[in-house]
């Protein structure tokens, strides 16, 4: 599996290591959900992610160094959020 699609589904957060089982994700898109919260390691795991998609949620805090290890990550979508700062 390299992409993951999970959209309209009001998940609120995501939960250390929720995508470690998927190692070799590309794409993961959480579009249009109620994301409130993302732990520091929710995306634990994930060195070989190129897209994360996390537009039109509710986020309004980026935990910091949560995208650590992300090594391969060239496009990051947080439009339409509720973001103060990065």
């Amino acid at each position: 599996l390299s992409r993951l699609f999970i959209r309209k589904t009001a998940i609120q957060g995501i939960h250390p290591g929720a995508f470690s089982h998927r190692p070799y994700l590309r794409v993961l898109s959480l579009t249009c959900n109620s994301l409130r919260y993302i732990h520091r390691f929710s995306f634990q795991g994930l060195q070989y992610l190129e897209i994360l998609d996390l537009r039109r949620n509710c986020l309004t805090f980026i935990v910091p160094n949560v995208f650590k290890g992300l090594v391969k990550l060239t496009q990051l979508y947080l439009s339409h959020n509720k973001l103060m700062a990065i």
